[in-house]
């Protein structure tokens, strides 16, 4: 009865291992495209702990935007089609 628990958890184990990279490319992703969602949702917010919070989540984006200049019209035009 050991052997086929081993079996599934070897193929479990194999299969985890094939998500790792569209997970790591997945996540950044939809981090960056998260962006857009939180400046609308910043801006029809009245709580101040909530656009507090939002400023915090995404400033490693704002360094990125201030800090890469070609990625600014791109990001500006993706934030445009939120507003």
């Amino acid at each position: 009865m050991s052997d086929s628990s081993d079996q599934i958890d070897g193929a479990t184990g194999a299969g985890s291992s094939k998500l790792w990279p569209a997970f790591l490319v997945l996540v950044p992703l939809l981090y960056f495209l998260s962006v857009g969602p939180a400046i609308v949702a910043y801006e029809n917010s009245a709580s101040v702990r909530f656009q507090t919070t939002l400023q915090t989540i995404y400033y490693p984006l704002e360094l990125f935007y201030d800090n890469v200049p070609f990625i600014q019209p791109a990001l500006d035009l993706y934030i445009n089609l939120w507003s």
